[in-house]
């Protein structure tokens, strides 16, 4: 949107507010997650939640990184269905593999089951 401004002044005040609010977004968004995992999943498994997150994170960032590279090369509507359907499916997909059933179960049956499943992963 800044670049439908004439004036290079109020082109570069528009652009840096709008890089300003993505920036802090970005941020706070990740603080939150950070907390969400952090407060909602029980001890024994906090550390790989938080190292899943991270992970999920650094890609995040390289995803960045290949986009603002492919913005030089391609349309922007291409750029974004390139970055996000292919991501968005498989995810999709991980996520009705992965996911289990937990209607009727309580927190204290699934904090027994992610001890579980921590401990077989150790092992």
């Amino acid at each position: 949107g800044a670049s439908l401004f004439e004036d290079p002044l109020t082109f570069a005040v528009v652009g840096g507010i709008c890089a300003g609010i993505a920036i802090s977004c970005y941020t706070n968004m990740a603080n939150l997650t950070m907390l969400m995992m952090s407060e909602s999943c029980p001890a024994s498994v906090r550390s790989s939640i938080i190292g899943a997150r991270s992970f999920f994170m650094v890609s995040a960032v390289v995803a960045m990184a290949l986009g603002g590279s492919l913005f030089h090369i391609l349309p922007t509507g291409t750029v974004c269905f390139l970055l996000s359907v292919p991501f968005l499916v498989v995810g999709c997909i991980i996520l009705m593999l992965k996911t289990k059933e937990t209607k009727g179960v309580s927190m204290a049956e699934l904090e027994k089951q992610f001890a579980e499943e921590a401990m077989n992963a150790i092992k």
